[in-house]
């Protein structure tokens, strides 16, 4: 006996959910370990980057991020060790940019805007090329 067309397409398309969910599952299952590799590298870096002292705010939260990765890590629930440790990540870049800004060395207060202090470069290269295009004008062609 032939199973109606209609049954085929609902067992088919049960298969495909159910190894749809699988997949889900496995991905789940296994241990998020490049994304807690690049929570730590990032929180070192973040520490060498003197944001325990310039950002101390965003450090701790990023620390605090990792510590929840590591405690998920720890018992089993990947899902959410790897998203604590993306967590962790963002908060730690973040307290690399606050740090390195903190740290810049202050702007000048003068009176010219910022893009009056790039043409310094330019005149600074201005001589050279001038001399170099004036010697090649000078120079006598040869016919060919």
């Amino acid at each position: 006996m032939r199973l109606p067309r209609t049954v085929c397409l609902l067992r088919t398309l049960s298969s495909a959910l159910m190894l749809g969910v699988l997949c889900t599952v496995a991905a789940c299952a296994t241990p998020p370990v490049q994304a807690m590799s690049n929570a730590r590298q990032a929180v070192q870096a973040a520490r060498e980057a003197g944001a325990p002292t310039h950002a101390p705010r965003i450090y701790a939260e990023a620390k605090h991020w990792l510590g929840d990765a590591e405690f998920a890590l720890q018992h089993w629930d990947y899902a959410r060790a790897r998203e604590s440790a993306k967590q962790a990540l963002h908060s730690a870049r973040a307290a690399i940019l606050a740090a390195r800004k903190s740290q810049a060395p202050p702007a000048a207060t003068s009176a010219a805007p910022p893009a009056a202090t790039a043409p310094s470069a330019v005149t600074f290269k201005a001589p050279v090329l001038a001399s170099a295009l004036s010697a090649a004008l000078d120079r006598p062609h040869s016919a060919h």
